[in-house]
């Protein structure tokens, strides 16, 4: 056994006995996914997790900082994973950090510091997060993010106080029976600058992001973002979150698109938008209308490209003067609504980015609509409807490399392991110079207890791409680094 000093986060759904009452196998389903979700933010914030207990994680950091950027992440992409869902259905987590001094054995961490956290994730309310002033005191001069100073806080089995700051994370309304009352009197703490939070994908990641953004996982930027597969460990990183730059989506793995920016999922195309005039679409013109028409020519070009850039606002906006005023149709209307899809998609608006892409395949179907709406699909946790949109993507586009690594993810999620390496394998055909692809082998290969064949497809992938925090932090738990 040895001491250390660590930022130890725990986190627990709120209300989760009730969850499983009424429904017990879709929230074992959801409980999975979300698990998945967490694990990969911990994974790509340097972090690990150390102990899991029914609906219980608990993890650590050497960066207090990246353990509270972590909490945020995660608390961001699970709530919007949440929007797809009715109030009494939503899973949300609570969350508590402190730094203190902990004891390690064998890997499992005891101490104050593991308890004060625990006890600190019960004092805040569903989606919330609350800290204690040691990790406030490290973070306040870091972070933009508002805190709300709660004051000393008397907490089971700890003889004294503990003085507890909460962090914001966004809009949430927990039910008011989940509401805490707290004994100190709350007040705005000094640091006040408007938090700036960005969802995952998302996790990809991912998301986080599912982050592996999976799908192919295009770059399984967010977070291996979504779920872990039934038969994995829960230490394994997940959905949501290898979500960096590819069709992973966010904050878990997720699955993935071909890459297009950093930090996003790009749908891999089979037409190109046109940007010449308006003579790629006759319509009948009259004196009066010639200026018109030119100028629309002019603008054509532009907004084709701000509609595909990695401006996101920008994007929605070029992308509806396309579909409102361009004057494009067939394929060219179907891409337009796929890139606005897109867009929304990483701007957390899967709902919005689902109907999008839906009215993308009905004007015109294409392989790559399917699998970017399989990867929206997949970060709201709907893994059914995300397998049957990556099953149509390879029907129409049997060298889709990213549907087949995307298609492997959630079977690996699921615990469908052999589907997994079948499609796993596939892609890695198609694809052999993407990183992803190796990645999500290296995580098939480890649930098939292939300890060597995991590290081997890991270290490809790094050596492919160098930042893939996924396989790096794979190969550290598998004893390679």
């Amino acid at each position: 056994m040895r001491r250390k000093i660590a930022a130890i986060l725990a986190a627990d759904i709120a209300g989760y006995s009730r969850l499983v009452a009424e429904d017990e196998e879709e929230t074992l389903r959801r409980l999975a996914v979300y698990r998945g979700v967490f694990e990969d933010f911990v994974s790509r914030a340097g972090g690990r997790v150390f102990n899991t207990a029914g609906d219980g994680f608990l993890a650590e950091f050497p960066s207090a900082v990246d353990a509270v950027r972590c909490a945020i992440d995660a608390q961001e992409s699970l709530r919007t994973r949440n929007l797809a869902y009715p109030p009494s259905r939503q899973m949300a987590f609570r969350m508590g950090l402190t730094i203190g001094d902990v004891v390690d054995r064998d890997g499992d961490l005891l101490g104050d510091g593991v308890n004060i956290a625990a006890r600190l994730q019960t004092l805040a309310e569903p989606g919330r997060i609350c800290i204690s002033k040691s990790v406030y005191d490290s973070v306040a001069n870091k972070l933009s993010v508002q805190f709300t100073d709660l004051g000393p806080q008397q907490v089971k089995n700890i003889p004294s106080p503990v003085h507890v700051f909460g962090v914001a994370t966004g809009e949430v309304a927990p039910p008011k029976s989940a509401q805490i009352k707290l004994s100190g009197k709350p007040k705005v703490g000094p640091v006040t600058a408007a938090a700036a939070i960005v969802g995952a994908l998302l996790a990809g990641a991912t998301i986080a992001m599912l982050t592996k953004t999976v799908i192919e996982p295009a770059k399984k930027t967010t977070a291996e973002e979504a779920t872990k597969p039934a038969a994995v460990e829960a230490s394994q990183p997940d959905d949501a979150a290898k979500a960096r730059s590819g069709s992973q989506i966010e904050a878990t793995k997720a699955p993935a698109a071909e890459p297009a920016a950093a930090a996003s999922i790009t749908p891999a195309t089979t037409s190109q938008p046109t940007t010449e005039t308006a003579a790629n679409n006759p319509k009948p013109v009259t004196a009066n209308q010639s200026d018109d028409v030119a100028s629309m020519g002019r603008l054509r070009p532009r907004w084709w490209s701000e509609c595909k850039g990695d401006d996101r606002a920008a994007a929605i906006r070029a992308c509806r003067r396309l579909i409102d005023n361009g004057g494009i149709e067939g394929t060219d209307l179907a891409l337009a609504y796929e890139k606005l899809a897109y867009a929304q998609r990483q701007g957390g608006q899967l709902d919005d980015a689902i109907t999008s892409f839906t009215t993308s395949i009905s004007t015109a179907e294409s392989a790559s609509a399917y699998n970017e709406r399989g990867t929206a699909y997949f970060l709201k946790g709907q893994l059914n409807d995300a397998m049957a949109d990556y099953d149509r993507a390879i029907a129409l586009d049997g060298t889709n490399g990213n549907a087949f690594n995307n298609r492997a993810w959630v079977n690996y999620k699921l615990g469908r392991i052999k589907e997994a390496k079948a499609d796993a394998d596939r892609a890695q055909s198609l694809s052999p110079a993407k990183a992803d692809v190796y990645d999500t082998r290296g995580h098939i290969f480890e649930a098939l207890g292939d300890r060597a064949a995991a590290i081997k497809s890991f270290e490809k992938a790094l050596s492919l791409d160098s930042t893939l925090q996924s396989s790096e932090t794979a190969l550290k738990r598998l004893g390679a680094r």
